[in-house]
């Protein structure tokens, strides 16, 4: 299969600190961690931006933890990039986090089509360098 932007698409968890990507790649989706604070909890980069995180910490009695996105946030994303061939979900590492494992339960209600991988950090360098060939249209064959 040749891969392109029109028919690869990239699922990015908020790990990889690029919130403004489905706004400049149609192709991108973004799935955000929990961020809690005691019990309150927040959508990273949809409830709770960095600016309201920093001035929440500064003030917090608790530490704030992360908790993975459940199966069910992973396959709504999917499900919006039904009419992508490809879709390529690239996750923190399953050694720091279950996000990975909510991506490919979700995945496999959708057959090959959906490839799921974690990084060995956090998610954003390795989509970044994908997207750049994709974009460009290389046409390399991927599998």
């Amino acid at each position: 299969m040749d891969l392109t932007a029109a028919n690869t698409a990239i699922v990015v968890d908020s790990t990889a600190d690029f919130p403004q990507a489905p706004e400049r790649y149609p192709n991108w989706r973004i799935v955000p961690l929990y961020v809690r604070f005691g019990q309150e909890s927040f959508r990273d980069y949809v409830e709770l931006g960095p600016a309201d995180f920093y001035t929440r910490l500064r003030s917090s009695a608790v530490v704030p933890t992360t908790s993975q996105p459940t199966p069910g946030d992973f396959h709504a994303a999917y499900q919006e990039l039904g009419e992508y061939e490809r879709v390529y979900s690239l996750h923190i590492a399953g050694t720091l986090s279950g996000t990975v494992e909510s991506a490919r339960a979700a995945a496999a209600e959708f057959g090959d089509r959906i490839r799921s991988r974690s990084s060995g950090g956090s998610s954003g360098a390795r989509p970044t360098r994908k997207s750049r060939s994709s974009s460009v249209g290389t046409g390399a064959s991927r599998s």
